[in-house]
């Protein structure tokens, strides 16, 4: 970890020096510089020996969720374009295709649009929906907080996806069933109200003048896979830098042209595409991408947070460069309205500072 930190500070340093540095000098920046290209490549073998034992090389390439790939795996593509940028050494090149690659065999079309992606179900939510059937008078049936949404982490990854029955066998009791399994799961004393937690998953409060013979139906959704675009940002950015970089040499093996090729049009006919489902327009001349409207999203349909919406704005950006791409337009423009949109929310402090 302390080796991967100090290649990765000094790296960093390096591409801020490139792209200047306003509050040093021309001198003092090529002290800096001078300095740290005398260091950098001792670090850079020990960071490839460090790398290469960590789980014998693969990272977290092997993740079969898009929130392990996005949050874990996309570090050491980052830090393996960055000792490129550095090196021009194209083993390098082969640790990003070799990470890839793994990770693109792992890709799948779950909702059958014809659009590959990774998935994650660990920020989905439950569903719980309640009906009465028939006449129940003034007995309520719902989650604590009236909430059909059950969250993960807090019992929502318990939901089923099983049907139940809650059904008053008299003005003091009432019986509930998985009917889905045709599974009797416990009889409840009632007393209005009455908090109980057979429903795997959250607690059901029921609320009213008891009534024998009252019945609900309780359906409920599993939380289900979801795509998620920062996680497609995370790691797509540094492919789109692989893809990049191969297209400004010609003296590299004719296989990196092949797999920057084949990784382009990955990119272009499966994320961006897929992305486009989800962008909405933001007058004047802004927009940012929107949550997926799978139902057991957390927020379907609302607007991704800034620091979620700029990960695949980063690869749009980056993609809109290269050349001969029928889509740089497309994602020029797009990068184009994110940044615009986010400059409109960014607020001046009186210290000075943005938020």
């Amino acid at each position: 970890m302390k080796c991967r930190l100090l290649v990765l500070g000094g790296l960093l340093m390096l591409e801020c020096l490139s792209a200047g540095a306003a509050e040093l000098t021309a001198e003092q920046k090529a002290k800096v510089r001078a300095d740290l290209e005398t260091a950098i490549p001792e670090l850079i073998a020990k960071y490839q020996l460090a790398d290469a034992l960590e789980r014998d090389g693969i990272g977290r390439s092997d993740a079969k969720t898009s929130g392990g790939l996005g949050w874990g795996e996309q570090g050491y593509l980052r830090r393996y374009m960055m000792c490129y940028f550095v090196t021009h050494d194209p083993y390098w090149l082969d640790k990003v295709i070799d990470h890839f690659d793994r990770m693109v065999a792992n890709l799948s079309d779950p909702d059958g649009d014809g659009l590959l992606s990774w998935q994650d179900v660990d920020y989905s939510v439950g569903l719980v929906d309640i009906q009465p059937e028939g006449d129940v008078g003034n007995l309520f049936v719902a989650t604590p907080n009236g909430d059909r949404r059950v969250y993960v982490k807090r019992g929502g990854e318990n939901i089923t996806g099983h049907e139940y029955r809650l059904e008053f066998t008299s003005a003091t009791e009432f019986a509930f069933t998985d009917a889905t399994e045709g599974k009797p799961l416990g009889t409840v004393a009632y007393a209005d109200p009455t908090t109980f937690d057979l429903l795997p998953g959250t607690k059901l409060k029921a609320t009213g003048v008891a009534k024998q013979g009252a019945r609900f139906t309780i359906k409920t959704t599993a939380p289900q896979p979801c795509e998620y675009q920062v996680h497609d940002g995370m790691v797509t950015y540094p492919v789109a830098q692989f893809i990049g970089q191969v297209q400004k040499r010609d003296d590299l093996d004719p296989k990196y042209r092949e797999k920057a090729d084949a990784y382009l049009k990955l990119l272009a006919e499966h994320f961006v595409k897929r992305w486009e489902k989800t962008w909405v327009e933001i007058p004047p001349d802004a927009g940012l991408y929107v949550f997926t409207d799978n139902p057991t999203q957390r927020f379907p349909g609302y607007s991704l947070p800034h620091n979620q919406y700029l990960a695949p704005a980063r690869t749009c950006l980056t993609l809109a460069a290269l050349k001969g791409y029928p889509g740089a337009a497309l994602c020029a423009d797009r990068a184009r309205k994110m940044a615009t949109y986010f400059k409109r929310n960014l607020r001046l402090t009186a210290n000075g500072a943005y938020v």
